[in-house]
Protein backbone atom coordinates (compact mmCIF):
# COMPACT_ATOMS: atom_id res chain seq x y z
CA UNK A 1 0.00 0.00 0.00
CA UNK A 2 1.05 3.49 -0.66
CA UNK A 3 1.63 6.32 1.66
CA UNK A 4 0.31 9.37 0.43
CA UNK A 5 3.00 11.41 1.09
CA UNK A 6 4.56 9.13 -1.94
CA UNK A 7 1.10 9.08 -3.89
CA UNK A 8 -0.72 12.08 -4.41
CA UNK A 9 1.67 15.34 -2.88
CA UNK A 10 -1.39 17.43 -4.03
CA UNK A 11 -3.77 16.50 -1.36
CA UNK A 12 -1.12 16.20 1.32
CA UNK A 13 -0.32 19.85 1.05
CA UNK A 14 -3.98 20.71 0.70
CA UNK A 15 -4.29 19.21 3.97
CA UNK A 16 -1.27 20.77 5.84
CA UNK A 17 -2.07 23.87 3.96
CA UNK A 18 -5.66 24.36 5.28
CA UNK A 19 -4.37 23.15 8.96
CA UNK A 20 -1.79 25.84 8.61
CA UNK A 21 -3.63 28.36 8.16
CA UNK A 22 -6.82 27.75 10.63
CA UNK A 23 -3.52 27.01 12.95
CA UNK A 24 -2.50 30.47 13.01
CA UNK A 25 -6.16 32.25 13.51
CA UNK A 26 -7.85 29.44 15.57
CA UNK A 27 -7.50 30.22 19.40
CA UNK A 28 -4.64 27.70 20.65
CA UNK A 29 -6.71 26.78 23.39
CA UNK A 30 -9.88 25.73 21.57
CA UNK A 31 -9.69 22.05 19.69
CA UNK A 32 -9.22 22.27 16.22
CA UNK A 33 -10.25 19.06 14.14
CA UNK A 34 -9.92 17.74 10.93
CA UNK A 35 -12.18 15.13 9.01
CA UNK A 36 -10.20 12.68 6.88
CA UNK A 37 -11.78 9.59 5.01
CA UNK A 38 -10.18 6.32 6.19
CA UNK A 39 -11.06 5.11 2.70
CA UNK A 40 -13.28 5.91 0.09
CA UNK A 41 -14.20 2.49 -0.50
CA UNK A 42 -12.27 2.99 -4.78
CA UNK A 43 -9.89 0.33 -6.05
CA UNK A 44 -6.96 2.74 -5.63
CA UNK A 45 -8.37 5.48 -3.86
CA UNK A 46 -7.69 6.63 -0.41
CA UNK A 47 -6.48 3.66 2.02
CA UNK A 48 -6.00 3.92 5.53
CA UNK A 49 -2.32 4.06 5.61
CA UNK A 50 -2.67 7.36 3.75
CA UNK A 51 -5.00 8.48 6.04
CA UNK A 52 -2.69 7.45 9.18
CA UNK A 53 0.25 9.02 7.56
CA UNK A 54 -1.91 12.69 6.76
CA UNK A 55 -3.50 12.45 10.36
CA UNK A 56 0.06 12.49 11.96
CA UNK A 57 1.19 15.12 9.58
CA UNK A 58 -1.47 17.05 10.76
CA UNK A 59 -1.19 16.66 14.39
CA UNK A 60 2.69 17.35 14.12
CA UNK A 61 0.89 21.55 13.18
CA UNK A 62 -1.47 21.46 16.11
CA UNK A 63 -4.56 19.82 14.74
CA UNK A 64 -6.29 18.05 18.33
CA UNK A 65 -8.20 15.22 16.59
CA UNK A 66 -9.57 13.60 13.52
CA UNK A 67 -12.81 12.68 12.67
CA UNK A 68 -12.82 9.90 10.74
CA UNK A 69 -15.09 9.12 8.19
CA UNK A 70 -15.21 7.07 4.28
CA UNK A 71 -16.70 7.50 1.23
CA UNK A 72 -19.69 10.01 0.49
CA UNK A 73 -17.64 12.07 -1.63
CA UNK A 74 -17.67 9.36 -5.01
CA UNK A 75 -19.45 6.38 -6.13
CA UNK A 76 -17.65 3.93 -4.11
CA UNK A 77 -16.95 0.71 -6.07
CA UNK A 78 -17.75 -1.36 -3.07
CA UNK A 79 -19.41 -0.35 -0.38
CA UNK A 80 -19.53 -2.37 3.49
CA UNK A 81 -22.24 -3.51 5.14
CA UNK A 82 -24.11 -0.51 6.60
CA UNK A 83 -24.16 -2.29 10.24
CA UNK A 84 -23.97 0.04 13.48
CA UNK A 85 -20.20 1.11 13.56
CA UNK A 86 -18.94 -0.01 10.26
CA UNK A 87 -16.67 3.11 10.02
CA UNK A 88 -14.98 2.35 13.80
CA UNK A 89 -12.03 0.24 12.83
CA UNK A 90 -10.83 2.86 10.62
CA UNK A 91 -11.14 5.75 13.59
CA UNK A 92 -9.43 3.03 15.79
CA UNK A 93 -6.39 2.57 13.37
CA UNK A 94 -6.03 6.26 13.22
CA UNK A 95 -5.97 6.64 16.88
CA UNK A 96 -3.56 4.14 17.64
CA UNK A 97 -1.25 4.31 15.16
CA UNK A 98 -1.07 8.10 14.66
CA UNK A 99 -1.34 8.52 18.21
CA UNK A 100 -3.65 11.10 17.93
CA UNK A 101 -7.37 11.60 19.33
CA UNK A 102 -10.29 10.65 16.87
CA UNK A 103 -13.90 10.55 16.39
CA UNK A 104 -15.59 7.63 15.02
CA UNK A 105 -18.97 7.73 13.16
CA UNK A 106 -20.95 5.56 11.24
CA UNK A 107 -24.50 4.44 12.47
CA UNK A 108 -23.64 4.83 15.98
CA UNK A 109 -27.21 5.09 17.10
CA UNK A 110 -27.56 3.83 20.70
CA UNK A 111 -26.24 5.57 23.49
CA UNK A 112 -24.69 1.76 24.70
CA UNK A 113 -23.17 1.74 21.21
CA UNK A 114 -21.53 5.07 21.82
CA UNK A 115 -20.50 4.52 25.14
CA UNK A 116 -18.78 0.66 24.12
CA UNK A 117 -16.78 2.84 21.43
CA UNK A 118 -15.16 5.14 23.78
CA UNK A 119 -15.00 2.56 27.02
CA UNK A 120 -13.28 0.24 24.50
CA UNK A 121 -10.34 2.88 23.79
CA UNK A 122 -11.76 2.35 19.79
CA UNK A 123 -11.66 6.00 19.75
CA UNK A 124 -12.28 9.22 22.03
CA UNK A 125 -15.73 10.39 21.49
CA UNK A 126 -18.46 9.53 18.39
CA UNK A 127 -20.45 11.10 16.07
CA UNK A 128 -24.41 11.10 16.31
CA UNK A 129 -24.80 13.76 13.55
CA UNK A 130 -28.03 11.21 12.23
CA UNK A 131 -29.06 9.85 15.64
CA UNK A 132 -29.53 13.48 16.75
CA UNK A 133 -31.76 14.54 13.34
CA UNK A 134 -33.96 11.56 14.09
CA UNK A 135 -34.19 12.39 17.98
CA UNK A 136 -33.04 16.13 18.88
CA UNK A 137 -32.86 15.51 22.28
CA UNK A 138 -30.65 11.93 21.99
CA UNK A 139 -28.09 12.89 24.19
CA UNK A 140 -30.63 13.99 26.81
CA UNK A 141 -32.24 10.30 26.00
CA UNK A 142 -28.61 8.56 26.46
CA UNK A 143 -27.53 10.40 29.93
CA UNK A 144 -31.29 8.73 31.07
CA UNK A 145 -30.02 5.33 29.24
CA UNK A 146 -26.71 5.27 30.67
CA UNK A 147 -26.89 6.14 34.41
CA UNK A 148 -31.35 5.99 34.44
CA UNK A 149 -31.31 10.18 35.07
CA UNK A 150 -31.30 12.89 33.32
CA UNK A 151 -30.67 16.46 33.93
CA UNK A 152 -33.24 18.40 31.85
CA UNK A 153 -32.59 21.72 30.76
CA UNK A 154 -34.42 24.93 32.41
CA UNK A 155 -36.14 25.16 29.34
CA UNK A 156 -37.17 21.59 29.57
CA UNK A 157 -38.64 20.90 32.96
CA UNK A 158 -42.32 20.90 31.94
CA UNK A 159 -41.89 17.80 29.61
CA UNK A 160 -39.76 15.97 32.39
CA UNK A 161 -40.49 13.13 34.90
CA UNK A 162 -42.86 14.19 37.78
CA UNK A 163 -44.35 17.29 36.12
CA UNK A 164 -45.73 15.95 32.53
CA UNK A 165 -48.01 13.57 32.96
CA UNK A 166 -47.57 12.16 29.64
CA UNK A 167 -43.69 11.39 30.46
CA UNK A 168 -44.55 8.17 31.79
CA UNK A 169 -46.33 7.19 28.65
CA UNK A 170 -43.67 8.47 26.68
CA UNK A 171 -41.09 6.62 28.01
CA UNK A 172 -42.54 3.23 29.83
CA UNK A 173 -39.37 2.11 30.19
CA UNK A 174 -38.19 4.47 32.69
CA UNK A 175 -41.48 4.48 34.86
Amino acid sequence: MSCLANSDPYIRRLATTIARAVRQVWPADKALGFRLNGTDWIEGGIVIDETVAVARTLKDLGVDYISVSSGGNTHAQKLPPMVPGYQVSLAERVRKDAQITTLAAGLIVTPGQAEHIVASGQADFTGIGRAVLDDPRWGLHAQHALDGKADYPRSHWRAGPGIWPGFPLAHPQSS
